[in-house]
């Protein structure tokens, strides 16, 4: 990993939490809604299956609002190494989250932007509807995306996803703040100009003193024979929201 590149991403950090501060201040006084932050370090930032940084350590970071209406705006960044020379992600997304019958429901538009990127043609949209049922016992959630113009020129992309997460009830751990849960997770993705493929996941979560600890298992159905970024993989991460 790119030591610049980190640097990029813990200076986004340090400005967010900076910034959720001046918020939540601004937030007291006029402006209505809820502000927080998270911080994410992971042992590999994979997204829909493949590494974004070269099998390497990711810092990330994000700040959001949302509205009690539903309303929500959020920025998310890491730091990525595509062997190009891109080093920063930045995401920006909006939307609309509630609940219908004990169905929920979002509606989002995203932004990837590669600030600095080398190679052109990196920077893409998604339009995003995800549907949610929460049993108690269990959760699961579905979702499509659709892209009119996918990452490196793709041509229009379409993604179908689900998942299905399981608390681990633990009796002696009750009211102490550490609660255990495992879920499964699947993508399809469908481009008009280049190759399909399937990604996966399983996992175990683990909250922890204010801490969310995640190790998870991916794998995806992609075979180029050479790029290990595609491999399948256990990724570790910890985070922290304020």
């Amino acid at each position: 990993m790119k030591v610049r590149g980190v640097g990029l991403c813990l200076a986004l950090i340090l400005n967010g939490l900076s910034g959720g501060v001046s918020l939540a201040l601004a937030e007291e006084m006029t402006l209505p809604g809820e502000f927080s932050a998270t911080v994410n370090i992971t042992s590999d930032y994979v997204y829909r299956g493949v590494s974004q940084t070269n099998e390497d350590i990711a810092v990330q970071s994000s700040l959001d609002w949302n509205h009690e209406s539903g309303l929500y705006l959020g920025m998310w960044a890491t730091n990525v190494d595509f062997g190009d020379g891109t080093e920063l992600e930045m995401d920006i997304y909006g939307g609309f989250a509630s609940e219908v019958a004990g169905i929920s429901y979002d509606v989002m538009v995203l932004g990837y932007l590669y600030p600095g990127a080398r190679a052109g043609d990196q920077d893409f949209i998604e339009f995003s509807l995800g549907l949610g049922y929460d049993a108690g016992f269990a959760s699961a959630n579905v979702g499509l995306a659709v892209s009119p113009e996918w990452y490196g020129n793709s041509g229009v992309g379409t993604y179908i996803y689900g998942g299905v997460a399981v608390p681990i009830p633990i009796g002696a751990l009750e009211g102490t703040g550490v609660a255990f849960s495992i879920d499964a997770n699947f993508g399809y993705q469908d481009l008009a100009d280049a190759s399909n493929f399937v990604h996966y996941d399983v996992g175990l979560g683990i909250e922890l003193l204010g801490f969310a600890l995640d190790v998870r298992y991916v794998g995806n159905d992609i075979d180029d024979g050479s790029l290990k970024v595609d491999d399948d993989r256990v990724v570790f991460g910890i985070s922290r929201e304020f």
